[in-house]
């Protein structure tokens, strides 16, 4: 299915497949994101013309996974991570990490993503809970 562009001033261009397909920005079309994710990628999801979650995969490390609070538990961000696992096994990655929230990680471990730590960080008075995690890819004995 072939993509179309789109572009808006000051935004990240973004590749429109259909509705409820995510869409994709790669380091080579824009060059403050090469800068940020080299080698890397990012996605955005869109439902019925409107973005309604992200994430992206540099090098190992998977991030920025969001999902709008009123279009979560439509399956979105399953959406997302499957696609960006796709594009690490594509691209010959052993393993990809991130860094989950408490609501976050029940998606993650269906995913078969494994715990490696539990983490706590402090902002001022604020806790902050989070797990990082690691999904092997392949064996690294190959």
């Amino acid at each position: 299915e072939q993509s179309t562009v789109t572009l808006s001033a000051g935004k990240l261009p973004v590749f429109s497949v259909s509705t409820a397909r995510i869409t994709l920005l790669t380091a080579s079309h824009f060059n403050r994101l090469t800068l940020i994710l080299r080698n890397g990628l990012v996605v955005a999801l869109k439902d019925q013309g409107k973005l309604r979650g992200t994430g992206f995969l540099m090098d190992e490390e998977m991030g920025g996974v969001y999902v709008h609070p009123e279009h979560q538990r439509k399956g979105y961000g399953r959406k997302i991570v499957l696609h960006l696992i796709a594009y690490a096994l594509k691209n010959n990655l052993e393993r990809i990490w991130l860094d989950a929230t408490p609501l976050a990680k029940p998606l993650y471990d269906k995913l078969g993503f494994t715990l490696i730590s539990p983490m706590v960080q402090r902002l001022g008075d604020v806790r902050l809970d989070y797990f990082k995690m690691e999904k092997r890819l392949m064996d690294s004995g190959r």
